[in-house]
């Protein structure tokens, strides 16, 4: 039932305190009336931070709470395999020169080199501090017995001496190969067309 100025007036309150209770009640109505609209606003407001909550608490169910520590070790773990897979390709790389040079130091012509590498065991190979190779003369020694097939055999033979070269014409000294120009040099360092050819 409403509180009108007719209800008071027929209770028989007097006409100016029926407009005070009528003027009272206005503002207590209002009163009500607004804080009913802040109560209708905060429970907009409140129902768009539960549903921002709940968006939230479903992100952090669906992801562990260390999530960039775990991304942060899978980065560094592919890192670190990275790094090590490239020092292990240069240390390979630096054996395999380091024992290519041996095999040419025992004798294996180049071209027999390349196929030797391929099959050979080069990981066990050590460097001294000064990036020498460790037992040096050992591996040289079972470079030598082990591949010793590839070793050419080398005939060394003195100068044929039964037509040793004519020192009194310049035609036969012009006409001998270089190497045999060289020897003869060496031992007839004072003869005319070995200083004539030295001073050209």
């Amino acid at each position: 039932m409403a509180l009108t100025r007719k209800f008071l007036s027929a209770m028989g309150i007097e006409a100016e305190k029926v407009e005070e209770i009528i003027t009272a009640y206005a503002e207590s109505l209002n009163s009500v009336k607004e804080e009913r609209d802040r109560y209708k606003a905060d429970s907009v407001q409140l129902a768009e931070v539960t549903k921002e909550r709940d968006k939230y608490k479903l992100i952090a169910e669906n992801k562990p709470a260390n999530d960039f520590e775990d991304k942060y070790n899978s980065l560094k773990t592919e890192f670190d395999n990275f790094k090590a897979d490239v020092l292990a390709r240069e240390t390979k790389a630096k054996k395999d020169s380091a024992y290519g040079n041996l095999l040419k130091e025992s004798g294996i012509p180049e071209k027999h080199i390349p196929a030797i590498l391929k099959v050979s065991d080069t990981d066990s190979l050590a460097f001294e501090n000064d990036g020498s190779v460790k037992d040096k003369q050992k591996i040289l020694d079972t470079i030598k017995s082990e591949w010793s097939d590839f070793i050419p055999a080398v005939s060394r033979s003195g100068a044929d001496v039964a037509t040793p070269p004519s020192n009194t014409t310049g035609d036969t000294f012009s006409a001998m190969p270089l190497a045999q120009k060289m020897t003869y040099a060496n031992e007839h360092p004072n003869d005319e067309q070995v200083k004539t050819w030295l001073s050209k």
